[in-house]
């Protein structure tokens, strides 16, 4: 007895871009498991406004406190696209964003997570953020080094600025991005290892000279 199938006509799914989503959230490990909120915001926090004037708005007023932990990642995230329509407010908002994050330590880190993808080549963060990073006052110790490996991106050799720094502080290029709440699967994280080798062979000979 033969038994036939009639054939379904499924539709077709929407497309994803899956770089736009993970580099939204970070790499962390365990997908599908939520991050915690940063601290001090309630999940009845987490509403958002659409509107990314009014967010921008709040921002050039010195309100960061009124807005939510999504909507500044909205904000990020569409940050280019509202540039292009307020070409003579781009920059002076991307400052006030990097002020910003010198009072909460969850925006600083995907800043420069962000800026940091950025320049390894995969263009997440809009020009003007990128550009405006400079104004960002290091508020301890931890935020010097992380601005010594973004000020490193704009070198001649990056991979040598950051190898030196990294054999400063003896940790290899992935420990000291770990420690530093870096991104370490990116290429220049690779590429600085042989550099550090290179750095710890020269420092061999010098000692037995």
């Amino acid at each position: 007895m033969n038994i036939q199938f009639r054939k379904l006509n499924l539709p077709q799914l929407p497309k994803v871009d899956a770089h736009a989503l993970t580099d939204l959230v970070g790499d962390g490990e365990g997908a599908l498991i939520f991050p915690p909120l940063p601290d001090g915001v309630t999940t009845s926090e987490t509403k958002f406004r659409f509107s990314l004037d009014e967010i921008i708005n709040d921002i050039e007023n010195g309100k960061a406190q009124e807005i939510t932990a999504l909507e500044w990642i909205h904000c990020l995230y569409s940050k280019e696209e509202w540039d292009d329509q307020n070409l003579k407010r781009s920059q002076a908002t991307s400052q006030a964003i990097w002020k910003a994050a010198e009072q909460y330590s969850w925006l600083k880190q995907k800043l420069f997570w962000n800026l940091i993808i950025t320049r390894d080549g995969r263009k997440i963060l809009a020009p003007s953020l990128v550009k405006s990073y400079g104004v960002y006052s290091p508020q301890n110790t931890q935020d010097k080094a992380i601005l010594l490996i973004a000020k490193a991106f704009y070198k001649s050799s990056p991979e040598m600025e950051i190898a030196g720094i990294c054999f400063k502080l003896l940790l290899t290029p992935r420990e000291f991005f770990h420690q530093y709440q870096l991104p370490c699967n990116i290429s220049i994280v690779e590429n600085c290892l042989s550099c550090v080798v290179s750095f710890a062979t020269k420092f061999t000979k010098n000692q037995q000279v």
